[in-house]
């Protein structure tokens, strides 16, 4: 029985340094989340295109940091009669 002024303990049973930590997880797990979804948009600005043309083969890949590098090639790989 609790007697005047005594704090009442928690609904679910826990003591009050059980609701604290349960509440630094949360807000540690959240933060990793959050940490999560930063990367994945990051890494999903970078890009690659890659174009057949007449008598070219390009390849163009983007960065994170939007640094653009191009490579070209020819497309005449054994051309002829079969």
């Amino acid at each position: 029985m609790l007697g005047p002024g005594q704090p009442r303990p928690p609904a679910s049973g826990l003591s009050r340094s059980a609701v604290a930590g349960d509440r630094v997880f949360r807000a540690r797990r959240a933060r990793l989340v959050y940490l999560a979804f930063r990367l994945n948009y990051r890494t999903a600005r970078q890009s690659e295109t890659i174009r057949l043309a007449d008598d070219t083969f390009t390849v163009e890949r983007v960065s994170v940091r939007g640094e653009r590098r191009n490579w070209a090639f020819s497309a005449r790989l054994g051309q002829g009669d079969f």
